[in-house]
């Protein structure tokens, strides 16, 4: 893979940790609700969602091919914005 198709999946893979987290916080009554069924239903929902929206800008990226560095991006950036809504 070029160096600037590893670059553009690492920009790409933070800002969609970015998005997830804010998603998560913005949702967080209904994933962490009292009715089991509900949590279950959403939890399950958001993260079909989110796992085929990453996958298929993995495949428009670089033919959906995953490293692991793309995956210590998506997760410095969801951990980025966990830590500053925290503070």
């Amino acid at each position: 893979m070029i160096l600037k198709t590893q670059i553009i999946l690492l920009i790409a893979s933070f800002v969609y940790g970015v998005i997830f987290s804010l998603i998560v916080n913005i949702s967080y009554r209904l994933i962490y609700n009292k009715k089991k069924l509900v949590k279950i239903t959403f939890s399950l929902v958001l993260s079909i969602i989110f796992s085929s929206v990453y996958f298929y800008l993995l495949l428009k990226i670089n033919n959906g091919i995953i490293h692991h560095y793309s995956l210590i991006s998506f997760i410095l950036g969801y951990l980025l914005i966990d830590i500053i809504n925290k503070k």
